[in-house]
């Protein structure tokens, strides 16, 4: 599903999207892992991050020191009739989370996330998609997942940007809207 979401035109986007999201840590591995609906919390859970520890120093202050992440991010296989612009989306949420793992320093992501990284993803998930993403659209799916946490975040935005971010998911995830991942 990942393969067909990224296709060798936006690869480079994408990485180059990791690389200005991780600032300058290049030290990351991530494996996708096609995972069933019924293997996560909920059937609608559209992907999960987890870290490989082994090999890293367990501090005394009780932190990991990693040498490297070596991060598996599994995609619910729903998303196969979603659009590219939605699982580049997941994608990077994911990879935030592993990245917020890694810097162990953050007790809730999600508010992070949308207090630091909601601007980021929208740029790059328009360099990504410049024919497809309006700005508002790409600010919408970078905050998808993340309202029901950083609800005082979300409370801030207008009407009009809280429906976006509602209709743009679900149509994004759906494949009405975007490039759609199956051939």
């Amino acid at each position: 599903m990942v393969d067909i979401a990224i296709q060798k035109d936006i690869k480079f986007d994408l990485n180059n999207s990791m690389k200005s999201i991780f600032d300058q840590n290049t030290d990351f591995n991530l494996n996708f892992i096609d995972a069933a609906p019924n293997s996560f919390s909920k059937p609608t859970v559209d992907g999960d991050t987890h870290i490989d520890h082994s090999g890293s120093t367990k501090l005394a202050n009780g932190r990991i020191m990693l040498q490297s992440m070596d991060l598996s991010i599994r995609m619910n296989t729903n998303l196969a009739t979603g659009s590219k612009e939605y699982v580049a989306a997941t994608i990077m949420h994911e990879a935030l989370h592993a990245y917020l793992d890694f810097s162990q320093t953050i007790i809730n992501q999600h508010i992070d996330i949308a207090t630091n990284y909601i601007n980021s993803m929208q740029q790059q998930l328009l360099n990504m998609f410049p024919s497809t993403l309006t700005p508002d659209d790409a600010f919408a799916l970078a905050w998808g997942g993340l309202k029901d946490d950083a609800v005082t975040l979300y409370s801030r935005l207008s009407t009009a940007q809280k429906d976006n971010i509602t209709i743009a998911n679900k149509n994004f995830k759906s494949g009405a809207m975007g490039q759609p991942c199956t051939p």
